[in-house]
């Protein structure tokens, strides 16, 4: 099928914009987030031509995956946040009545820095490309920091050294979470 050339959706009062990010409902109970890559002017589902679809690629949460297959080692799923998507090159035509809103998926550095979190923030530091069962980059390869060299997850505690710019998890210095918003100030095992 040929691509229809539209480039804008309003569908229940909303603006959408080929390369937004979506919530699509799957279930009562599910979201699913995507990237709106074509919006089909006649439908696109074979049989159900007169139904408005749009043509999406989808984002997966990282508790839908066998993250193991995928070279992520079960004691490392700690180091994966509770809004992290891995985005994928699965594209798939769906209904526009699946369309619950926008949602904006950054990446982790620009999710890190928000002010004003809100559900619908999402953040992908790895693509997941289905064909091959595997994440690029993959896992090893993810940028670390503390002692304990592992990726950051925004959902953990973390502490700054007073003498560089290195953040810690307060367990591999040693140190209890709740004692951390009562630290004045806090030197690493590398700087002491």
């Amino acid at each position: 099928m040929a691509s229809s050339g539209l480039t804008q959706l309003k569908y229940k009062g909303n603006t959408y914009n080929i390369g937004d990010c979506l919530m699509l409902r799957e279930s009562n109970l599910k979201i699913l987030v995507c990237r709106l890559l074509e919006i089909m002017q006649d439908g696109g589902i074979p049989g159900y031509e007169e139904w408005p679809s749009i043509k999406v690629q989808w984002y997966y949460h990282w508790s839908e995956l066998d993250l193991e297959a995928l070279g992520v080692k079960k004691e490392d799923h700690k180091f994966l946040g509770d809004n992290e998507l891995f985005f994928s090159d699965h594209v798939e035509t769906v209904y526009i009545d699946s369309i619950l809103g926008k949602c904006d998926v950054n990446s982790l550095q620009e999710y890190d820095n928000l002010e004003n979190m809100q559900d619908e923030y999402y953040f992908s530091r790895t693509k997941l490309i289905t064909r091959e069962n595997r994440i690029e980059p993959s896992f090893e390869r993810w940028e670390t920091f503390c002692i304990c060299n592992k990726p950051m997850n925004p959902n953990l505690l973390t502490v700054g050294c007073d003498k560089w710019t290195e953040w810690f998890h307060p367990t591999c210095e040693g140190l209890k979470d709740e004692n951390i918003p009562s630290l004045a100030s806090f030197i690493c095992s590398k700087c002491r």
